[in-house]
């Protein structure tokens, strides 16, 4: 895991929830954040010990099989998410 400078001591553990986030529902943890607000049923999946309702957590893909997952700190524009979805869209070689 990579901690950048000046990052909080909470960084690492946010991240790797992030990520266990975007892997379990496999789909980005913003998505998971829009399902709870949307879908107040679903709201007992935000119990999960290692579930975190925050954007940032991708999901890494391998055509349409999630392989892993990863996390990002977020940047304030939108268009930094767009990117990195595009990212993770890239193919494996």
């Amino acid at each position: 895991m990579l901690h950048g400078d000046g990052a909080g001591l909470h960084t690492p553990e946010g991240a790797e929830r992030k990520a266990y986030t975007a892997r379990t529902f496999g789909a980005p943890s913003v998505d998971f954040v829009k399902r709870m607000k949307d879908r107040p049923e679903t709201a007992g999946s935000i119990q999960y010990n290692r579930v975190l309702a925050l954007p940032g957590g991708l999901p890494i893909k391998a055509g349409n099989d999630v392989v892993g997952p990863s996390a990002f700190r977020v940047l304030r524009a939108m268009t930094t998410t767009v990117r990195k979805r595009e990212l993770i869209k890239l193919p494996i070689s």
